[in-house]
């Protein structure tokens, strides 16, 4: 929530509040006798509300911008044209926000996030076919849901949402149905219960949370029950090798570099330089793909590269035409990457309303 303002009666309050990045305005009587009431005409992206003393008119602050997930094939090795030429085409695209997508384990579905069923602009999870086709809605839980994480099996999905106020980790089924909450409270504020991971054994959720004080990776059963802090120096969006042995994670301020722990404890080790933000990473067998942040050195923004474990050397695999972020995605079979471009950017514009009541 943000900017309360009084209206000149002092009877009503408005206030803006909402999904990830897709705010709207609401009023709320100050005797709680009604239920927060939407002001849907105004529309999404706003925020910071302002009434005159005279109460006739309404200013707030207005935001557009596009998310959407775009899809580019993994170079060959042999590729004359050169790994940096490639580029993407839109993949996964509406008038509302698309990110956060993720391959099952077979490859054959995606689960991403959408925000074209809302109307009060919070995002729910979706699936399709690998080929984009068979979108359907999974969630509706009318509060934000999040960076979907597939089970080992494909059966269940793993997500975080603000269903309860505070964000926290859910599981559910891929058919849908009501969704299981497996993070034991809410005690969480600016780093929430977020960025779930499955294990690859399929025991345990990997979450970023800060009920110790600080962002840190925890891991608590798959089935529910306490969770167990993995990282003691700060980390975020925790992911296991492939054979199960470590934990990749974030660290430190944008731009993160990445670094590993064994999973039953022991020495952390930093594998890169400050380069990656903190969710758009993936980890392979050969190495990890990734989206650099802004502030990266020496590297375009608007790009995927791949730090290879054998080399440590980074290499560029593809042009994105726009900023990416919020999500990185690679096929099981190495041929595909998904990835959240950033088609229209933030734009903010001051509003004004007349004749407000």
């Amino acid at each position: 929530m943000s900017g309360p303002a009084w209206t000149a009666d002092g009877r009503e309050i408005l206030f803006s509040a909402g999904s990830f990045m897709s705010d709207s305005l609401w009023r709320v009587t100050v005797d709680g006798s009604n239920k927060p009431q939407r002001m849907a005409s105004l529309g999404d992206g706003l925020d910071y509300p302002a009434i005159s003393h005279q109460g006739t008119r309404l200013a707030y602050k207005r935001e557009s911008f596009d998310f959407n997930i775009w899809r580019v094939k993994v170079p060959e090795p042999n590729d004359k044209t050169g790994p940096a030429r490639a580029k993407g085409t839109p993949f996964i695209a509406s008038t509302r926000l698309e990110f956060s997508p993720r391959y099952s384990p077979d490859g054959k579905r995606i689960a991403f996030t959408s925000g074209r069923s809302s109307q009060a602009g919070s995002s729910e999870i979706w699936l399709c076919d690998s080929d984009g086709s068979n979108q359907q809605q999974v969630t509706s839980l009318g509060a934000d849901a999040a960076y979907p994480s597939w089970s080992p099996d494909g059966a269940s999905i793993a997500f975080n949402s603000t269903a309860e106020g505070n964000m926290v980790v859910y599981v559910i089924g891929v058919n849908g149905g009501k969704p299981r909450r497996v993070t034991p409270d809410a005690r969480d504020n600016n780093a929430p219960s977020a960025f779930p991971n499955w294990s690859r054994d399929g025991k345990w959720i990997y979450f970023t949370s800060n009920r110790s004080g600080e962002g840190q990776v925890w891991k608590v059963p798959a089935q529910g029950g306490k969770a167990v802090q993995v990282t003691k120096n700060g980390g975020q969006s925790g992911l296991e090798s492939i054979d199960g042995k470590f934990l990749y994670y974030a660290k430190g301020s944008d731009p993160n570099s990445i670094w590993k722990v064994p999973v039953n404890g022991g020495q952390e080790t930093q594998i890169t330089q400050s380069l990656v933000s903190t969710k758009d990473f993936e980890v392979v067998d050969r190495g990890i793909y990734f989206i650099p942040a802004r502030s990266a050195r020496n590297i375009p923004s608007s790009s995927i590269q791949f730090f290879n474990f054998d080399t440590g050397r980074v290499m560029s695999i593809a042009t994105t035409e726009k900023e990416a972020a919020f999500g990185l995605t690679i096929s099981p079979d190495g041929r595909w990457i998904l990835y959240t471009q950033h088609d229209q950017s933030v734009a903010s514009e001051l509003m004004l309303v007349e004749n407000f009541r």
